[in-house]
């Protein structure tokens, strides 16, 4: 899985370039369904729903949360978000990020 972002034909960096618009690709092959939640039960679909929230995160323009004190947010870089925490859904982190970066909507 991954995000890229874009400025018409072309891939840019978003630290450092303003883009337009985002591609989020995900593996079908990738094996979700191997992947418990913290009471030890496989939902593949689940799993797969966290990490298109996650990527799209990312297209949204947050960037990984690599601080282990905030492990239990959906932007966390590894998979414990959701087998450690059972996050799959956009936290209020996540939520006052994009509206930092986007405005309040109402």
């Amino acid at each position: 899985r991954r995000t890229t972002w874009w400025v018409g034909n072309s891939t840019v960096d978003p630290k450092t370039t303003n883009w337009y618009w985002a591609k989020v690709e995900m593996n079908k092959n990738s094996p979700y369904s191997s992947i418990p939640n913290p009471k030890g039960v496989y939902n593949g679909n689940i799993v797969f729903a966290a990490a298109v929230a996650h990527e799209i995160g990312h297209a949204l323009g947050l960037a990984h949360n690599s601080s282990y004190f905030d492990i239990d947010t959906l932007m966390f870089f590894d998979f414990i978000f959701y087998t450690d925490y059972g996050i799959y859904y956009p936290t209020n982190d996540e939520i006052l990020g994009v509206r930092n970066i986007y405005g309040y909507l109402y």
